[in-house]
């Protein structure tokens, strides 16, 4: 849907290789959606990250809501 991984944002040059480290921390035990409403960190970045960026520019609003709204234990 995003063309990219939505989890694989600015986030991703923390790490000097993409090793098991790296994987587990940005999939498991540290994700973060590269469009968090609140947290811009993992923001995607236009020249590694463009068609991520593109894609989700181009669902409407509702869309977005699906995947940026917080869980009422947020």
């Amino acid at each position: 849907m995003m063309v990219g991984h939505p989890l694989v944002g600015r986030r991703e040059l923390d790490y000097e290789t993409w090793d098991d480290r790296a994987e587990a921390e940005l999939f498991g035990s540290k994700p973060l959606f590269v469009f968090d409403p609140m947290d811009h960190s993992n923001a995607p970045m236009d020249d590694l990250h463009g068609s991520v960026a593109a894609n989700w520019d181009m669902y409407p609003n509702h869309i977005h809501r699906l995947f940026t709204a917080r869980s009422p234990r947020a």
